[in-house]
């Protein structure tokens, strides 16, 4: 495992309802999938909340930035949040990543962390 690229995982699948209705044989089959585990930005990241953990994996040491999120006001809010983040290009993975790719977020972004540990 490691803190960059997809996550890969192993998984029978049943056939599907296709090939079943065509009185193909009931045979699951072995197949090999990837998960991102990157933010997908369904939800707005609330800034003042962003925290940082430092993880370390295969002697890898990882800055690795979260915080809550909340639903977007409306479509048009969470259209330039996407465009905002397609455009970086890069996974957001430290607070730095973000503060970049949201300028004017990046005072509450680096801001010291003043949120409740009850939402963890």
């Amino acid at each position: 495992m490691s803190r960059t690229g997809r996550i890969e995982f192993h998984v029978t699948e049943a056939p599907n309802l296709k090939k079943i209705m065509d009185h193909q044989p009931y045979t699951p089959v072995d197949s090999v999938k990837h998960q991102s585990m990157d933010f997908d930005m369904k939800r707005k990241p609330i800034f003042r909340s962003f925290s940082t953990d430092i993880v370390v994996v295969d002697s890898q040491t990882y800055e690795i930035a979260h915080f809550r999120t909340e639903p977007f006001h409306d479509i048009d809010e969470y259209s330039e949040y996407v465009q905002i983040k397609k455009k970086q290009g890069t996974v957001l993975r430290t607070k730095d990543d973000w503060a970049s790719s949201f300028p004017d977020k990046a005072e509450e972004i680096n801001a010291p962390e003043s949120i409740d540990d009850n939402w963890r």
